[in-house]
C-alpha cells in the first residue's frame, strides 16, 4: 500500500529520498514511495488522477467513477460522492489536472492517516507525515507534539510532529484549491444515539459473525496466496477460522524469540484449525534495534515499539496477509473506564462494570513535573479539545472511544498496521468501515467481558477455542469458569518455570521492557545530540535533560523511556525488509 503525495500549485516539490515524482500537468505532481513491496492503485485519466491506498473492495459504480474522466463535485453537498463504494480500510487522494483542486477521503476510523499542508498558492496532501512536511517545507518540529508523544505515545489530532502539517479527521472528505484553505466535512460520525435495533445479545452476536465472515471473504477475494499473523490469543483464531471457510490453504506466521509457551499455544490453536505456523525468530534486543529505520518507515510521532513485524515478516510470499487488530477496542470495550473490581490474591473475581464517569481522561507515562508547564498545559488543552469533540457524539462512552476516532492519530497499536501495510497487502477485517459502524451502534455494556465476542465467534474458533491463552483464559468459556482456568494455569506455569530454572519472563508474546531497558540497553552509546530528533528533546523538559538520568528516573515508565530512545537512537546500516 506504500505511500503517495499529491501537490497542486506552482511550487515544484522537493522530492524526498526514496520517492519518485511524476508531473501530471503543469504545477500538478504525484509522488509515490519506491522500494517497498506494495504500491498504491493509481487511476490516471486525461483530467484527473486518483490514488487509492489500503486495497479496499470497491463496488462497480465507484470503480467506474475512478476510471472515468469525471471529477465529482467539490461543493459541500457533492463531496459525499467521494466516500461511497468502499469496503475496507482506505485513503483516497485525487487531483484535477486543470483546476488544481485536491480531494482526500479517510475511512471511518482513519486506519490510514492522511496529512495535509497549505503553502499559499500550493496544496500538499499525502500519507507519510515526514515526506509531506519535507515537500511542503514544514520541517519545524512542534515541541508540544514532542511532549505529547513522550508522555502519551500518540499526538492529539489534528496536530502532528511538524508545525504547519495537520492530520485529517476520520470519516472525512475534504477539498482545497491552490490559494484556498482546506474545506473538510464528515460523512459519518459515531453517534451514540444511533443504536442498532437488536433485541438481544444473541441477535447482535449473530449479526457481527455474519459481518466479519463477509469481510474476511472480501479480503481473500481474488487473492490466491494468503497468510495470517497469529498468536496465542483469540483474535487470530477467529480470523483464521473465518478464513478457512473460504480458503483451504492458509499460512500462519508468528514472531517470538523462540517457540516458547505463547508459541506452543498458538501452534496448538492453529493445528485445531488446520493452519500451519511458521516461527520468524526475533533477537532478544529486537525492540532496541533499527529504531530510526522503523521511524522512517511509519513516520514521526508514531510509537515504533508497536512495529512488531519489521525485518521479520516475509514479503512477496502472499497476495494478502490477515490480522486481528482493533478487535479488543471495538468489540471488547478494552479502553472503557471501569469501576474498581474485587480481587482475591491478585485474581479478579468480580465482573467488570462500566464506571458512570466516562469523562475526560489522559493516561500518562511520565510525571508532569518533568516538563515545561506551558507545553504541558498546551498538550492537555489539545487532549481536552479532541475529547470534547468526541463527547458531542458519544456523551456516555467518549472515554472508551478516545483512541478509536481517529485511530490513525490516537490508537497506540496503529504503528503495527502502519508498518505492515507498507511491507505486505495487510488486511485488518475488524477495522473495515462496516465493522467500525457496527461497533459504534452497540452499547459498551453489551461488549463487557468479551461476551458479545465469545457468542459471535465460538463457531469460527471451533476446537481452537478450548485451548487456553497465555493468561490461562479459555476463549469459549465465560467469566466465572475462567477464574478457575486462570488460577490453575498460572500455578501450572509457575511450577514448570521453577523446574526449568526460569522465571517465565520470556514465555509470553512480548519481552519484558523493564528487562530490555535496564539490562540490555547500552546507555553509554546514547547522546541527546544525535540528529534533529535529539535536538528537539531538550526544549520540552523543565531542566536540561541528561539521557542517563532520564533513563533511570522513576517518574517515567519504561514505555516513555523507550519513546525517548526512539528519538535519540543513532541510525544503523540495516535496511527495512
Amino acid at each position: 500500500m506504500s505511500d503517495a503525495i499529491l501537490v497542486s500549485g506552482p511550487l515544484r516539490p522537493a522530492v524526498p529520498e526514496g520517492w519518485s515524482a511524476t508531473e501530471l500537468a503543469p504545477g500538478r505532481y504525484l509522488l509515490v514511495r519506491t522500494g517497498l513491496p506494495v504500491q498504491p492503485r493509481v487511476y490516471r485519466g486525461v483530467t484527473k488522477t486518483v490514488v487509492v491506498l489500503g486495497e479496499p473492495h470497491i463496488n462497480p459504480a465507484a470503480e467506474a467513477l475512478l476510471r472515468s474522466d469525471a471529477f465529482p463535485g467539490t461543493t459541500a453537498g457533492a463531496l459525499g460522492e467521494w466516500s461511497e463504494g468502499y469496503t475496507g480500510h482506505f485513503a483516497v487522494l485525487a487531483i484535477h489536472h486543470d483546476s488544481g483542486a485536491v480531494v482526500y477521503v479517510t475511512d471511518l476510523m482513519e486506519a490510514i492517516p492522511v496529512y495535509r499542508a497549505e503553502l499559499g498558492e500550493s496544496v500538499v496532501v499525502g500519507t507519510h507525515v515526514d515526506a509531506v512536511a519535507q515537500v511542503a517545507g514544514r520541517d519545524s518540529v512542534d515541541p508540544a507534539s514532542v511532549l505529547d508523544f513522550l508522555i502519551s505515545g500518540t499526538i492529539a489530532p489534528p496536530a502532528t510532529w511538524f508545525q504547519g502539517v495537520a492530520v485529517a479527521a476520520a470519516a472525512a472528505v475534504a477539498v482545497a484549491e491552490p490559494g484556498s484553505h482546506w474545506r473538510e466535512q464528515l460523512y459519518w460520525t459515531p453517534d451514540e444515539a444511533a443504536r442498532a435495533p437488536f433485541a438481544s445479545l444473541a441477535e447482535a452476536a449473530e449479526a457481527l459473525a455474519a459481518l466479519m465472515d463477509d469481510n474476511v471473504r472480501l479480503a481473500l477475494d481474488g487473492r490466491e496466496r494468503a497468510g495470517a499473523l497469529v498468536s496465542g490469543g483469540e483474535d487470530s483464531r477467529v480470523i483464521v477460522g473465518l478464513a478457512k471457510r473460504h480458503r483451504e490453504q492458509l499460512d500462519g506466521v508468528t514472531f517470538l524469540e523462540r517457540m516458547n509457551r505463547e508459541g506452543r499455544l498458538a501452534r496448538s490453536a492453529m493445528k485445531a484449525l488446520g493452519c500451519s505456523v511458521r516461527l520468524c525468530p526475533r533477537e532478544r534486543d529486537y525492540y532496541l534495534r533499527h529504531l530510526p529505520l522503523r521511524r522512517a518507515l511509519v513516520g514521526s510521532g508514531l510509537d515504533v515499539r508497536h512495529t512488531h513485524a519489521v525485518n521479520l515478516l516475509p514479503t512477496g510470499e502472499w497476495d494478502v496477509v490477515l490480522g486481528g487488530l482493533f478487535a479488543d477496542t471495538l468489540f471488547k470495550a478494552d479502553k472503557a473506564r471501569y469501576e474498581p473490581a474485587r480481587h482475591v490474591r491478585n485474581v479478579r473475581v468480580s465482573k467488570n462494570r462500566l464506571s458512570p464517569d466516562q469523562g475526560f481522561g489522559w493516561p500518562r507515562s511520565a510525571a508532569p513535573e518533568l516538563f515545561k508547564p506551558e507545553l504541558f498545559d498546551e498538550v492537555e488543552s489539545r487532549r481536552r479539545r479532541h475529547f470534547d469533540a468526541l463527547q458531542q457524539h458519544r456523551p456516555g462512552s467518549a472515554y472508551g472511544w478516545r483512541t478509536v476516532w481517529p485511530a490513525g492519530a490516537c490508537h497506540g497499536s496503529l504503528p503495527h498496521f502502519a508498518a505492515c501495510r507498507r511491507l505486505v497487502n495487510m488486511q485488518e477485517p475488524f477495522a473495515y468501515n462496516n465493522t467500525v459502524a457496527f461497533a459504534a451502534s452497540l452499547p459498551d455494556a453489551m461488549k463487557l467481558e468479551g461476551e458479545l465476542y465469545r457468542r459471535a465467534f465460538t463457531r469460527a474458533m471451533g476446537l481452537s477455542g478450548w485451548i487456553p491463552r497465555i493468561s490461562g483464559r479459555v476463549p469459549r468459556l465465560g467469566f466465572y469458569p475462567n477464574i478457575v482456568c486462570t488460577v490453575g494455569f498460572a500455578a501450572w506455569a509457575k511450577t514448570v518455570d521453577r523446574l526449568k530454572g526460569g522465571d517465565g519472563a520470556w514465555e509470553g508474546p512480548w519481552p519484558s521492557f523493564s528487562y530490555l531497558m535496564n539490562n540490555v540497553l547500552d546507555r553509554a552509546s546514547l547522546s541527546m545530540d544525535q540528529g534533529a530528533f535529539g535536538a528537539a528533546i531538550p526544549g520540552v523538559f523543565r531542566e536540561q535533560p541528561d539521557v542517563d538520568a532520564l533513563l533511570s528516573d522513576r517518574r517515567m515508565d519504561n514505555f516513555a523511556k523507550h519513546r525517548l530512545l526512539q528519538l535519540i537512537a543513532a541510525p544503523d546500516s540495516s535496511g527495512i525488509g
